[in-house]
């Protein structure tokens, strides 16, 4: 559309979308859109080819993304018993089996399941305040980084979740 995303949303709308979304039929487009914002607001192409440590200590993603000729291992921990790891369970491996053919459309589904909460939401909050505007998974991970920076995470911190900033320069 040519149309910037700037759109961000507020703590509250970030936890309503996580209760809405976890309302929603076991599935896994489901499943990758919750690990998607658990995991810290991570790309769903990259996590439809996550691996999960054989120890189950962390979400390891191959982050391809920016000049690399070989794509960088992006490690995220995963502590016991919360959700996250709940939601990975006793994987370890291959996250998801999509064969790399299929990647593109499985990310159209779970992003189509975003949309879907995302016009639920566009009525009113699960409290029954007015809800804002409809948002996607890019508004989404911005929204997650600047809720992890107001709540006081460090710049470095937050850029090495999202692998923003490691090649010296933040897009």
């Amino acid at each position: 559309t040519g149309k910037t995303h700037e759109r961000c949303l507020s703590v509250a709308e970030l936890r309503d979308y996580a209760k809405r979304l976890e309302a929603t039929p076991t599935s896994q487009e489901r499943d990758v859109a919750l690990i998607a914002l658990y995991a810290g607001g991570q790309r769903l192409s990259q996590l439809l080819r996550a691996s999960v440590a054989l120890d189950g200590s962390a979400l390891l993603i191959q982050d391809g993304k920016g000049r690399r000729t070989q794509p960088r291992l992006h490690r995220i921990p995963v502590t016991a018993n919360n959700k996250l790891a709940k939601l990975i369970g006793k994987r370890t491996g291959r996250l998801w089996d999509i064969p790399e053919t299929e990647i593109e459309t499985a990310q159209l589904r779970v992003s189509g399941l975003i949309r879907q909460v995302s016009k639920t939401m566009s009525a009113t909050t699960t409290d029954g305040t007015p809800a804002g505007e409809a948002f996607n998974a890019r508004d989404l991970r911005r929204s997650i980084e600047s809720a992890l920076v107001a709540a006081g995470v460090s710049l470095d911190v937050t850029a090495q979740l999202l692998s923003h900033a490691l090649g010296g320069l933040q897009h």
